[in-house]
């Protein structure tokens, strides 16, 4: 008798067999569960591939880019689906972690996250936001994404597109969960890589991104914090020119699936709500340092300010960010952070950037007596 499926595996793939074939190899050794695995073939031609009978290979025609998952989720007939890059995959147990996770969550839990690694030690680069998904690695009721029109952008091709899906979802009242067990290993090498494409694609689509759902009060923020980001980090890395082509490139900017996401949703989403459960705590007449520039840094600041808390630095690990100015704020350094006269006069705020990020600062503070956790 065949079994039920009980999970199922999408991921996009392009010209990139062995990749392809390896994550199917991992699939089966790190998981018992029984499941289907949907591969979108993005590639110019159909690839002659050979699989095992519980894998569906879908050749799409052309470059969908990460929206082809779109056509993932139509096809999955699992209750959950886990979203893979073809060149990522689960560590053994880390699924039955996140499963157990996600079926003891309330039902406006849509989906799991959990931390990612490389093979090569590398440093993996995740939402800068702990509220957000990685694309290469997170699991969801499939119920939830077949309830949309479509979860993934079409427009975007690649880069940036977890924070318009994860928005959607803010949108719509639902919520994501991180479970620490829940270990996904992106294979991909950390050299090679090309900066001026990924600049120049992530710049694009973040202007595709804020304007149709951030509320007007908080919009021209956003929008500031994130230009800001890649601006300086466009010109750390040599290639100011691919943000400056994207800044100027004329788009269509399409309106939200549910229109501007309210106030509650967006403050939630961006850690306002977060920032304003620790104020009662904090002692307005010392000095706060906002650990970890994050996504949106001028924002937390300015919160804080407007409740009464005048002196706000910022500190990162970046060191395309350390030295520059951020509108009204310096960037200072994990060292000059941490030097003896602020750890005897600051607050210290972490958890708001980057899971990775939030882990390190956590370290460096065990010993501090003033810091607070987002």
């Amino acid at each position: 008798m065949e079994k039920t499926v009980e999970i199922s595996i999408v991921f996009p793939a392009y010209n990139r067999r062995n990749e392809v074939l390896e994550t199917i190899k991992r699939l089966s050794q790190n998981l018992s569960l029984p499941h289907e695995v949907i591969i979108l073939d993005n590639s110019p031609e159909k690839n002659d591939y050979e699989f095992p009978e519980n894998v569906r290979y879908i050749f799409t025609g052309k470059n969908l880019g990460a929206a082809a998952r779109n056509i993932g989720i139509k096809e999955s007939k699992a209750p959950f689906i886990l979203m893979l890059d073809d060149d990522s995959h689960p560590e053994k147990g880390s699924i039955e972690s996140a499963l157990k996770k996600l079926n003891n969550a309330p039902p406006r839990t849509a989906g799991i996250t959990g931390p990612i690694f490389r093979l090569d030690g590398g440093r993996e680069n995740p939402p800068l936001l702990p509220t957000a998904f990685h694309g290469c690695g997170a699991l969801f009721r499939a119920e939830v994404l077949k309830s949309f029109e479509y979860f993934y952008p079409w427009d975007f091709c690649f880069y940036g597109e977890e924070y318009w899906s994860t928005l959607l979802l803010y949108s719509r009242g639902l919520r994501l969960e991180y479970e620490p067990d829940f270990k996904v290993c992106h294979r991909m090498s950390s050299s090679g890589r090309d900066k001026s494409r990924i600049i120049y694609f992530i710049s694009l689509n973040n202007r595709r991104t804020w304007k149709p759902f951030v509320p007007e009060p908080y919009l021209a923020k956003a929008e500031f914090d994130t230009n800001k980001r890649y601006e300086l980090i466009s010109s750390k890395e040599g290639v100011s020119d691919s943000f400056q082509k994207a800044a100027a490139e004329n788009i269509e900017i399409k309106d939200a699936p549910y229109g501007r996401m309210n106030l509650k949703d967006f403050e939630d989403f961006s850690l306002l709500s977060s920032f304003a459960k620790i104020l009662p705590a904090l002692d307005k007449t010392k000095p706060v340092i906002l650990c970890g520039a994050g996504k949106f840094p001028t924002l937390w600041a300015d919160f804080l300010k407007s409740k009464g808390i005048h002196n706000v630095i910022i500190s990162d690990f970046n060191t395309g960010l350390i030295g520059k100015q951020y509108g009204d704020y310096l960037i200072i350094s994990p060292e000059e952070a941490f030097s003896a006269r602020n750890i005897a006069e600051c607050q210290y705020i972490c958890g708001h950037s980057a899971m990775a990020e939030s882990l390190a600062w956590a370290k460096l503070l065990a010993s501090c007596p003033r810091k607070y956790v987002i």
